[in-house]
């Protein structure tokens, strides 16, 4: 159970990290 969370939670991160990367380039594109 507590293997699930420890998983869930690093997804969780990962996930957070590559949409706020996206974005970064959404904005990068925009201004350029």
């Amino acid at each position: 159970m507590s293997s699930f969370f420890v998983v869930n939670k690093a997804w969780r991160k990962s996930t957070m990290t590559r949409t706020y990367k996206e974005v970064i380039n959404e904005m990068n594109r925009a201004y350029n």
